[in-house]
């Protein structure tokens, strides 16, 4: 297991931090991640790597023109974020999701280039968005636009695709995009589900609200094993949102630190146990100042093996990691990037 868990690549862009207005979203929360796997030396820099946005080109494998052309419109932004979106934040907006795509896109390719066995983008999980429709703060979906941009190359991966949801909410818009396609299995375990239209291959689990520990794991447990087993997946993307979690702003169940931690701890060996295919990870939601924990716990382990408790009191994390994941932003754009990979390559 250590062996399977060092190989961890991280993606990471500076601009990740942009806020949005209205949106309960920790602006810092990858800043805060990558600051405590840096200074607890979990991570190296050379594990980091930094992303471009997502061409027009490429958005346009999942989502339709008439639909990319009405995000100039403030009514649709508004549908979106629940609110109306201030015109001068517009353009950060866009290009924020934009580049979260193409953090997803880099991530795919560092696992197939087999620059790493996993690779975290650490601003992805925009699962709402369908090919018409945006929702949920989601404009693009990100891993539906990186696995469509990897069919479509070249050199393309044709294997089976799972994409692991866990998520609160309804992986909605990924299974929509995807309705079609029995190559891909969407699986997602939420509260409620969003849109019940059938897909060729997809496991939806709603188990309501006020779900426990004990309610939420068997229900994993139960049901994730068989998915791998019989669609023997060449390629896995997790989505490991933190709003189950009990202190989340948004969020109906009363799920704890440990067992979030399990939650993750299981879908990784379990994937594992299927034959350790390619696995892509991204945060998706969570909502309020201490989302960022129940992610920096998970992935601390993922890269090195061992559980480190990230610090207990916001204010110190704030005060103590910010300033190293800016400084690591900085040298980034003075050496024209991170790691191995530099901002030239394509998304």
């Amino acid at each position: 297991m250590r062996r399977f868990l060092q190989r961890v690549a991280f993606v990471y862009h500076a601009s990740y931090a942009r806020t949005v207005s209205g949106v309960p979203i920790d602006p810092s929360r990858a800043d805060e991640i990558l600051a405590f796997l840096l200074d607890r030396k979990l991570i190296r820099r050379r594990d980091v790597y930094r992303p471009i946005p997502a061409s027009y080109q490429n958005l346009l494998r999942v989502h339709t023109p008439a639909y990319l052309e009405s995000l100039q419109d403030p009514a649709t932004l508004a549908a979106i974020f629940g609110a109306p979106v201030p015109p001068d934040e517009v353009q950060g907006i866009l290009d924020l999701q934009r580049l979260s795509v193409g953090g997803t896109i880099q991530a795919t390719r560092l696992v197939l280039g087999r620059t790493a066995r996993i690779a975290v983008n650490l601003k992805g999980g925009l699962h709402h968005a369908s090919p018409e429709r945006g929702m949920g703060f989601c404009m693009f979906n990100d891993i539906a636009v990186a696995i469509r941009r990897l069919r479509a190359a070249p050199r393309s991966f044709a294997g089976p695709v799972l994409v692991i949801d866990l998520d609160l909410h309804d992986g909605n818009g990924t299974r929509i995009a995807f309705a079609d396609d029995p190559s891909v299995h969407t699986f997602s375990i939420h509260n409620r589900t969003w849109d019940d239209r059938p897909a060729a291959a997809a496991t939806s689990l709603a188990l309501g609200e006020g779900v426990s520990d004990e309610m939420y794991l068997a229900a994993l447990r139960d049901a994730l094993p068989p998915v791998l087993r019989a669609h023997k997946p060449g390629l896995v993307f997790y989505i490991a949102g933190c709003d189950p979690a009990a202190d989340d702003h948004l969020g109906d169940w009363h799920i704890t630190a440990t067992a979030m931690l399990e939650r993750d701890r299981f879908v990784v060996e379990t994937v594992r146990a299927a034959g350790a295919p390619p696995l892509v990870i991204v945060p998706g939601g969570g909502y309020g100042p201490s989302a960022w924990r129940y992610s920096a716990r998970f992935l601390g382990w993922l890269a090195s093996g061992r559980v480190v408790e990230p610090p207990g009191d916001m204010e110190l994390a704030l005060g103590r990691f910010r300033p190293i994941a800016q400084q690591f932003a900085e040298r980034a754009v003075a050496f024209g990037g991170m790691g191995r990979i530099r901002s030239t390559s394509g998304a």
